[in-house]
């Protein structure tokens, strides 16, 4: 088991925190998923929860960066898939942030062709 040493919030994305184990930095992850996972200093992790929770900060994070990628217009599926590869994120993440953006309808590529059409 590995103890949690330090957190500390990260300088340029303040929802980002470090974490230490045994007084190295280990990895970082999202605010939310600090609370969510009870993480603090003097905390017993194990590989598999570090693991859990590496995985699931990469779901936020590619779930983020569509919505990033979306607030400038809209996009297809396939846009997204292709943005998210450039990104270097697996497959299975790419995969769980279309489904999440399909399940809040943010995206929908037979709206997006009618709207294209209509503009032109």
């Amino acid at each position: 088991m590995a103890v949690v040493s330090k957190i500390t919030q990260q300088k340029k994305n303040k929802d980002y925190y470090n974490i230490y184990i045994d007084g190295n930095f280990a990895f970082g992850i999202h605010g939310e998923l600090v609370l969510l996972h009870g993480i603090k200093e003097g905390k017993n992790l194990n590989l598999q929860e570090m693991a859990e929770m590496i995985e699931a900060d990469s779901k936020k994070r590619a779930f983020n960066a569509c919505l990033h990628y979306l607030s400038y217009k809209r996009r297809t599926q396939w846009e997204l898939e292709e943005y998210l590869r450039k990104k270097e994120f697996s497959e299975e993440i790419i995969k769980e942030a279309i489904g999440k953006l399909k399940y809040y309808n943010m995206i929908d590529d037979e709206a997006y062709i009618k709207a294209y059409i209509n503009d032109k």
